[in-house]
């Protein structure tokens, strides 16, 4: 992948598809912007997830949610999208607004990505998405 990207940030290739990780590699050229395919589509992946095991003492879960309440809160989320330049799972999160305020270079180019992800006319799920890891091994 590393030689697609520099190919791509070079000029050589016209698309690189790529997600929020790249946003700091992606920053560091000025003349490059995020963007979606034409007429608003955009291609999507769902991130990871969090769960929590019915297994664990009554405790044990209690404490896990009081964690996972923490971890999707307003304020742990802006630092995530901030600091970790990471998608927030948390909607109350504006990243937009986050974005055009920051003075970072990756936040900016982060804010753009989702934000057009976000407002985009159609989102279609990534193949791994929609089908298990054998379906998109054997069309791959």
């Amino acid at each position: 992948a590393n030689a697609y990207s520099k190919d791509f940030q070079e000029g050589k290739s016209a698309v690189f598809f790529n997600g929020v990780w790249a946003s700091g590699e992606m920053s560091k050229n000025p003349s490059l912007a995020p963007g979606i395919y034409p007429a608003g589509v955009a291609i999507s992946s769902s991130g990871g997830g969090i769960t929590i095991s019915s297994k664990m003492s009554e405790a044990k879960q209690k404490l896990a949610l009081e964690f996972l309440k923490y971890m999707t809160s307003d304020d742990v989320q802006k630092v995530i999208f901030e600091k970790v330049g990471a998608n927030p799972s948390n909607e109350n999160v504006n990243v937009k607004e986050l974005s055009e305020k920051s003075s970072e270079a990756t936040t900016k180019i982060l804010g753009q990505a989702i934000t057009q992800v976000k407002n985009a006319k159609a989102v279609v799920p990534t193949v791994s998405d929609v089908w298990g890891g054998d379906v998109q091994t054997a069309i791959i």
